[in-house]
């Protein structure tokens, strides 16, 4: 057997696995082969997966608005200093 057939062949049975619900020694048990073979490929195929997360890019504010209760609004450009907005704010 090719080495890539071989990998389809693990990829497919740590699928399996996971839809099983099995613990990984029921299963390897049940599909005759090793644990420490089966927890190899299932470590493989993990480290092998592209990450979960997008990047996502956001938007730049042209102006921060701070509106106080009294009806006043503040528009400042978003490069305003923390320490500046830290001030405006507790007024």
């Amino acid at each position: 057997m090719k080495l890539s057939e071989k990998r389809q062949q693990m990829l497919a049975i740590v699928e399996q696995w996971q839809q099983s619900g099995q613990t990984q020694l029921e299963f390897a048990k049940e599909k005759q082969i090793s644990l420490s073979k089966l927890r190899y490929w299932i470590r493989h195929t993990r480290e092998n997966q592209p990450g979960n997360f997008i990047q996502l890019s956001s938007p730049l504010a042209s102006t921060l608005i701070i509106r106080y209760p009294n009806g006043v609004e503040l528009q400042l450009p978003p490069q305003t200093p923390a320490s500046i907005l830290r001030g405006l704010i507790f007024i």
